[in-house]
């Protein structure tokens, strides 16, 4: 199972860089991305629109819903390689 987390300030232009990167890439394309940044909140619509598996989680992140978020990816990705 392969889940890609990455801490990144938005405020700089490379994190959403590297997102679309991950996302169009033949080798990272299908695996989930979540985002750890201090300043998500008016990045999130559009990362959140990049697949249904990426999701930006603002700092200090709120553990239920992280955790909630991680567990749905992993069984998903669980079923579909079984």
């Amino acid at each position: 199972m392969k889940v890609i987390v990455f801490n990144q300030d938005l405020e700089a232009e490379w994190g959403l860089s590297f997102l679309d990167f991950l996302k169009t890439h033949e080798n990272t394309a299908d695996i989930p991305v979540i985002l750890l940044s201090q300043t998500s909140a008016r990045f999130a619509p559009r990362i959140e629109d990049v697949a249904d598996d990426t999701k930006c989680f603002q700092k200090p992140i709120a553990i239920e819903p992280f955790v909630e978020h991680f567990q749905k990816v992993i069984g998903e990705n669980q079923t579909a390689v079984s």
